[in-house]
C-alpha cells in the first residue's frame, strides 16, 4: 500500500492528481490480474441464520444466474450473513473444481466451462506476453529456469508448470502470478501486487473527482470529507439489510472476540455519516493512398464474408442455446451495441494493417503512385508503432459518436459532478477512463502474427500448453481458508472488478445470437473469432472425444470484441468507465442511468418486496441466460448483477443506500428538485465507494507496507 501510495489520508486533502496520469484500466489487469479472485471462490456455500450459526450448505454450481433466493423472507440477510462469517479461500494457485469443470453447468445435463482455462486463453487472445516478461516489467528478479521460480513460489507449483510448460518463457501471466507465495501481509505475490498497485495509484492520481481531492468545484468540503471518512462496508450492511442488527466492524475480516468482535448496528462503533454538511441555505504518417484504399477494401470484403457467415450460421440456427453454460457465458460478457458498431471497424482496421504487416514483410511497402518508399520502418514493432498515427479520413468512416452517448466539447470545467461516461473527468484528455474505450498497454502485445492473431507458439517453436492441461495441473481443487479474512472480501473484489472492467466477447448475427464454438476447429468452420481450449489425454473430468459427435472434444471460447479504432495492433475494449466511480449502481452510458432512475425524489428504481421488507433491484426480463421461470432476473448499473446470489446481494445494498442517502438529502433540503438530489447521493456514493476501497479493501489486498509502498494512503484530516 506504501510503495504504491494507496494509503487514503488520515486528514486533509489528497494533492496528488496529475492530469497527465491516464487512469485506463490496463489489459494486463483486466485480463489477468484482477482474476485473483477466482482462487478466492470456495466450492460450496454455508447458509447462515442471523445469529450466524451454519443453517445448511450448498454448492456454488446450484446458484450461477440464480439469485432466487433473494425473494425469500430474510433471503438477503442469510446470502449476507454467508459473505460475513464464510471464510474466503486464500489466493494461491488452487480453483475450486465447480469453476474449472462445472462452471455454468446445468445441474441436469451437458459439461460446464472450466474458469481457469478461459482465463489463461483470454491472456493469448489478448497478447499478453508471458509471466516471466512481467517480472521484468515489474523490476523483479528476471527468471531463466524453472529452477529459479523457487525462490518465488513453492516447490509443488515450480513441478506443476515443469509438467505442462516446454519452457519457462511460455508461462501464462495469470498462472504464473497466481502461483507466487503472497508478500508478507497481503494476499497477492510481487507480480499481481505490482500490476494492481500501478493501476490503483493511477485510478487515484488521474481521476479528477477523486473524492479526497481538493479541486473546486468538484471537491467535498472539510466537513463533507470528514463524514465520508466514518463510512465502512459494515454500515452500509446495517443500513440497508432487512433484519442484521449486529455485524463485525471489519467485514473483510472474520469476527473474533477480541479485535472484530460483533458489533450493535445501533451503536457508535460502526460510525454514520450524518449527511448535515451537505445542507443548503434555499435560493500525420504518410501513407501511399493507394496501398491504404487497397487494404482497407480488402478488409471490408473480409468483414462482409464474416458477416455473410454469421447469418448462415443464424439461418441454419447452428448457434448456442442462452441457457447452456456457453449462453451463461455470453450473458456475463455481453457486448452492448455500442461495442458492436466498434468492433465492426476495428476488424476492418485489423485486417488492413495485416495486408500492412504483409506488405513490410515482403518488402512491398512502397508508395506505388511516387515510386519511393511511404515508410521506412525498421522492424515491424516500428510499423506497428506508427500505423495508428495513419490518417483514415479520406478512406474510412470511423465511429466517434455513439448511441446513449457523451462528448460534447469543450469540457465543462465547473461541473461538480462526474459524466455517467467518465467523459471529461480529466480535462486535457477527455476519453481517458472514458467506457467503450480500448484497454490500456503496459507492454507491447505478444500476437502471433504481430497485429491480433492469440498468442500461440512456445519460444521452443512448438504450440503453448492446453489452458486445460494447465488448469488442471496448476489449479486443483484444493480447499484452503484463510484463517482471518472473510468471504465478504471475495465478494467485495468481485463487485470492484465490475466496476472498473467489463471486455464484451463475438456475437451472433441477429440480437444476442451466440456463437458456438464447441467444436475443436470452429475458428474455420464455425466463426473466426471462436478460440476453443483442446482437451487434453487423459482428462480428469472432460472425455477426449465428443460422446454425441464422436469428434474431439473441445470447451468453448470466443475472442474477446476488438474494440481499437486506427491501424495497429488489435485491442480490446473496456465496456464500463475505469474509474471507482459506482457504476455498476448507476451503469456507464446514459441510457442505463436513465433506465435506473426513477425521476422522483433523486431514487433509483427499486422492485417492491413484501410489507415491511425492504425493495431489491429492479428486474430485467431480456436476459435469456436467466435460470428463473418467469425468466426475470435483477437489472443493475453492470449487467452481470445476476451472477450470483452473493453479487446481488451487494448491488442490492448500494442501491438501498443511494436512495437512503437521497432520502435523507430530500429531507434537509426540501427545495432541492430531482436531478441535484440524484447527483448528491450518486457523488456521496461514490465517494464511499472509493473511501471503503482504499480504507478497507486494499490494506487486505496489499498489507499495509503496499498500501505504503504503492502511494495508496488516504488522508484522516483535509484534502
Amino acid at each position: 500500500m506504501d510503495q504504491y501510495g494507496l494509503q487514503p489520508q488520515a486528514s486533509g486533502h489528497f494533492t496528488g492528481y496529475d492530469i497527465n496520469v491516464n487512469s485506463g484500466i490496463a489489459n494486463s489487469v483486466a485480463a489477468a490480474a484482477m482474476w485473483f479472485v477466482a482462487s478466492l471462490i470456495p466450492k460450496s456455500l454455508n447458509m447462515f441464520d442471523n445469529a450466524g450459526r451454519i443453517s445448511t450448505d450448498k454448492t456454488i454450481m446450484s446458484t450461477f444466474y440464480a439469485p432466487f433466493q433473494l425473494y425469500e423472507p430474510g433471503g438477503l440477510d442469510k446470502v449476507l450473513q454467508r459473505l460475513l462469517h464464510a471464510p474466503a479461500q486464500r489466493e494461491d494457485e488452487f480453483i475450486n473444481e465447480v469453476m474449472t469443470n462445472h462452471m455454468f453447468q446445468d445441474s441436469n445435463e451437458g459439461n460446464g466451462l472450466d474458469l481457469a482455462a478461459q482465463i489463461i486463453q483470454h491472456g493469448r487472445d489478448h497478447g499478453l506476453p508471458g509471466y516471466i516478461h512481467w517480472r521484468l516489467f515489474c523490476g523483479l528478479p528476471s527468471v531463466t529456469s524453472f529452477q529459479e521460480l523457487t525462490d518465488v513460489m513453492s516447490l509443488h507449483v515450480v513441478s506443476s508448470f515443469r509438467k505442462v510448460y516446454r519452457n519457462v518463457s511460455d508461462i501464462d501471466l495469470f498462472t504464473g502470478a497466481l502461483g507466487e507465495t503472497p508478500t508478507e501481509g497481503s494476499v497477492i505475490g510481487p507480480t499481481f501486487g505490482c500490476l494492481l498497485g500501478r493501476q490503483f495509484h493511477y485510478l487515484r492520481r488521474g481521476d479528477r473527482y477523486w473524492y479526497e481531492n481538493d479541486l473546486p468545484p468538484s471537491s467535498f468540503s472539510k466537513e463533507q470529507l470528514h463524514e465520508i471518512r466514518k463510512t465502512s462496508l459494515a454500515r452500509i450492511i446495517c443500513n440497508n439489510a432487512d433484519n442484521i442488527r449486529e455485524v463485525q466492524p471489519l467485514v473483510f475480516l472474520d469476527k473474533d472476540p477480541f479485535l472484530n468482535a460483533m458489533t450493535a448496528c445501533t451503536g457508535a462503533v460502526i460510525g454514520h455519516m450524518d449527511l448535515t454538511p451537505w445542507s443548503t441555505s434555499n435560493p500525420h504518417f504518410i501513407v501511399s493512398g493507394t496501398l491504404l484504399a487497397d487494404s482497407v477494401a480488402w478488409a471490408k470484403r473480409d468483414v462482409h464474408k464474416i458477416l455473410q457467415q454469421e447469418m448462415e450460421l443464424w439461418e441454419q440456427r447452428r448457434t448456442a442455446d442462452p441457457l447452456s453454460p456457453v449462453g451463461t457465458a455470453f450473458g456475463f460478457n455481453r457486448p452492448k451495441r455500442q461495442a458492436a458498431e466498434i468492433a465492426n471497424t476495428s476488424l476492418i482496421l485489423q485486417f488492413a494493417s495485416a495486408r500492412f504487416v504483409s506488405s513490410f514483410l515482403q518488402g512491398q511497402l512502397q508508395d506505388q503512385e511516387s515510386g519511393h518508399s511511404a515508410v521506412a520502418p525498421r522492424d515491424l514493432r516500428e510499423l506497428m508503432a506508427v500505423l495508428p498515427n495513419v490518417d483514415l479520413t479520406d478512406t474510412l468512416e470511423i465511429p466517434r459518436v455513439f448511441r446513449c452517448d457523451e462528448q460534447t466539447l469543450p469540457c465543462d470545467h465547473t461541473s461538480r459532478y462526474r459524466s455517467t461516461t467518465g467523459w471529461c473527468n480529466n480535462l486535457r484528455h477527455p476519453e481517458w477512463g472514458k467506457s467503450l474505450r480500448a484497454f490500456v498497454r503496459l507492454l507491447p502485445p505478444a500476437y502471433h502474427d504481430g497485429v491480433g492473431s492469440p498468442r500461440a507458439l512456445s519460444v521452443t517453436g512448438k504450440p503453448l500448453p492446453s489452458p486445460r492441461l494447465i488448469s488442471v495441473n496448476v489449479h486443483p481443487d484444493t480447499s484452503r481458508p484463510h484463517v482471518r479474512y472473510s468471504l465478504m472480501f471475495m465478494q467485495y473484489a468481485q463487485l470492484l472488478d465490475h466496476d472498473l472492467t467489463h471486455t464484451p466477447v463475438n456475437k451472433g448475427f441477429v440480437g444476442d445470437s451466440i456463437l458456438d464454438c464447441q467444436p475443436c476447429d470452429a475458428m474455420t468452420t464455425v466463426h473466426p473469432e471462436c478460440f476453443p481450449i483442446p482437451v487434453p489425454e487423459d482428462d480428469p473430468y472432460f472425455p477426449k472425444v465428443n460422446i454425441t459427435t464422436g469428434k474431439p472434444m473441445c470447451i468453448p471460447v470466443t475472442r474477446s470484441m476488438p474494440g481499437q479504432l486506427t491501424l495497429g495492433y488489435r485491442e480490446q475494449l473496456n465496456q464500463v468507465t475505469a474509474y471507482i466511480d459506482s457504476s455498476f449502481v448507476y451503469g456507464s452510458d446514459v441510457c442505463e442511468k436513465n433506465v435506473l432512475r426513477s425521476f422522483t425524489g433523486g431514487k433509483l428504481n427499486v422492485t417492491k418486496n413484501v410489507p415491511k421488507v425492504k425493495p431489491l433491484l429492479p428486474q430485467i426480463t431480456t436476459h435469456p441466460e436467466c435460470k428463473s421461470s418467469s425468466k426475470v432476473c435483477f437489472r443493475a448499473g453492470d449487467a452481470r448483477a445476476s451472477e450470483q446470489p452473493g453479487l446481488a446481494a451487494l448491488h442490492t445494498l448500494f442501491l438501498r443506500e443511494h436512495n437512503r442517502l437521497a432520502e435523507g438529502l430530500s429531507l434537509l433540503n426540501p427545495h432541492w428538485d430531482d436531478e441535484k438530489l440524484y447527483q448528491t447521493a450518486r457523488r456521496i456514493l461514490s465517494a464511499v465507494t472509493q473511501h471503503i476501497t482504499y480504507h478497507e479493501f486494499l490494506p487486505r489486498l496489499f498489507g499495509w507496507d503496499g498500501v505504503h509502498r504503492h502511494g495508496l494512503t488516504l488522508q484522516t484530516e483535509g484534502y
